[in-house]
Parts: structure tokens; C-alpha cells; sequence
């Protein structure tokens, strides 16, 4: 809690610090040192006492780090995350639904809005990075450790950026919100006191329909050079669909048997169901002490 609470400090810092220059407004590339255009004007205007110029802010924000972070995504997190810590891999799932169903709304509200409000992706993604780092407890491996706590220092830095550069406090608030949402999720399915509680049956369908209304919707709005954009989230959203649909399928609170596994185990039972004896000690009363 304490680490999502200094995230979130830095949040609303950055974006109140930032938000009389309007940096929003600036157009980076086409300023200079000596002319700072805004995306409204050609003509230059005077920099406001206090604001940093533009170069300034592409030097604190590289493009380079950004680009690696959006096209890396959250699988940079995910991946060693939950490939090192099995004991926390049951959280997995919801995180993929939470976040495929969330993701077409983030990037495809802009397009719906007269005023182009555009809720921030940046502080949603990298959240969705974040919070589960935060609430992993799990020992793992140095390598993927030490990994995990840089990368979680980068996208710290980078989502006060973001937040005083690239969005209004109203995005970035937004993106904040959702990232509270998952938070608050994580929370209520790791609290079960008979293990990790899957996420509720109703989601996954939710999610696949607002994510397939929001891409198709994008696609027929989208100009021509926009599409080789769309057609990369489609790969990246693709993969992340079938991550979800490999995952182990939950059997009972805090166990999961992927469907191959399970069809593995009947057959060395020798043809009776390998949960059947389960299901017997689960029906079974405890024996009492004597």
C-alpha cells in the first residue's frame, strides 16, 4: 500500500507542478532552444517564467526509453514476474482480463471525444507493471530480482513524465483510477482464506467484447497511416490472448491443472478420474483426535 501511495504522490506532484505550462500544448518536434511552437500555432511564442523549454523536456523524457517501454509493454514485468514466483502464477489470469478488457477503451477514447481526451495509457500500462511487482512477496531468483527492481525504477520515473509532460491531470488521473481498480483486485483475490480466488466467470466474455468492439471500432476509424500502429497492438493483444488461453484452467481454490495434465493423470489412474480421489477426501470428514 505504502508503495502505490508514494506512486500516486508523485503522480498528482508531477501533473500539478506541470500543469500551468500547459506542456500538453508543445510541439516537440518542432520547437527549438530558441522557438517553442505549439500544436495550434506556427508561429513561435514566449516561454512562461517557470516552465522548462521544450528541449528540456525530450531530454527528460528520451523517446528511446519511451518507445522501449511501449513496445516491450507489460510482458517486460510479466514474464520474470510469474515465471520465477509459481506460488503468485494464480493471479496471472485476472491481471490478463483486467487488462485486455481495459486497454481498447484507453487507447480508442480519444476518437469518441470532440475534445480528443485521452485518458492516459502510459500510467495504465505501466500500473499494470507495477502493482503486481508491488504485491508479490515471493522469493525469486537474483537475476530476475535485480531485473524486476530496475525496471521498476524506470517506469516510477516514467510515469512522472508522463504525468507532467504528455497528459492533463484529468488523463492521467484516469489512468490512475484503473490502476487503483487493479490494485483493489489483486487485494480481494489473494485475501481467500482457502487460497488465491479465481476471477469471477463472467469476465473473461466481458472482456474479450469490449476488447473486439474497441479494436474493430479503431480499425474502421483509423486513417491509413495509423494502421501499422493497430496492426502492432494487434499482435502484441494477440499474444497476450493466447498467454491466457495456455494458462492452467482452476480446479479448486489455490490448485491449478491445466486440461493436458489433467487428461495425463486419468490416464495413469488407470482409466478412473485423477480428481476422484479429491473429490473423496473433500467429501470425507476430518478425523477427529483422539
Amino acid at each position: 500500500m505504502a508503495k502505490l501511495l508514494l506512486w500516486s504522490v508523485a503522480l498528482v506532484a508531477a501533473a500539478m507542478w506541470a500543469s500551468p505550462c500547459a506542456y500538453t500544448e508543445y510541439d516537440l518536434r518542432r520547437s527549438t532552444d530558441s522557438c517553442v511552437r505549439l500544436k495550434s500555432s506556427t508561429e513561435c511564442v514566449p516561454l512562461q517564467p517557470g516552465c522548462v523549454a521544450p528541449a528540456s523536456v525530450a531530454t527528460a523524457s528520451p523517446r528511446w526509453l519511451a518507445t522501449l517501454a511501449g513496445d516491450g509493454g507489460t510482458l517486460l514485468t510479466w514474464l520474470p514476474l510469474y515465471a520465477t514466483a509459481t506460488s503468485e502464477r494464480d493471479a496471472l489470469p485476472l491481471i490478463l482480463m483486467w487488462y485486455l478488457g481495459l486497454i481498447g477503451p484507453v487507447r480508442h477514447t480519444h476518437r469518441l471525444l470532440h475534445s480528443r481526451w485521452d485518458p492516459s495509457g502510459h500510467v495504465f500500462v505501466y500500473g499494470a507493471q507495477l502493482v503486481p511487482y508491488w504485491l508479490a512477496v515471493s522469493p525469486r531468483p537474483p537475476y530476475a530480482g535485480a531485473w524486476l527492481w530496475c525496471w521498476a525504477g524506470v517506469l516510477c520515473y516514467l510515469s512522472a513524465m508522463t504525468a507532467a509532460f504528455f497528459h492533463t491531470p484529468s488523463e492521467t488521473a484516469a489512468g490512475w483510477a484503473l490502476v487503483a481498480a487493479l490494485w483493489a483486485a489483486l487485494r480481494w483475490a489473494t485475501s481467500g482464506s482457502d487460497g488465491p480466488r479465481p476471477p469471477p466467470s463472467w469476465l473473461p466474455a466481458v472482456s474479450l467484447v469490449a476488447w473486439v468492439g474497441c479494436t474493430a471500432g479503431a480499425w474502421l476509424d483509423a486513417s491509413a497511416g495509423e494502421r501499422p500502429t493497430l496492426f502492432g497492438q494487434l499482435l502484441y493483444d494477440g499474444a497476450l490472448w493466447l498467454l491466457a488461453l495456455l494458462l492452467p484452467r482452476p480446479v479448486r481454490h489455490g490448485e491449478m491443472v491445466s486440461g493436458a495434465e489433467m487428461r495425463q493423470l486419468e490416464r495413469g489412474a488407470g482409466g478412473e478420474s485423477a480428481s476422484a480421489p479429491l473429490r473423496r477426501r473433500e467429501r470425507s470428514p476430518p478425523e477427529e483426535a483422539p
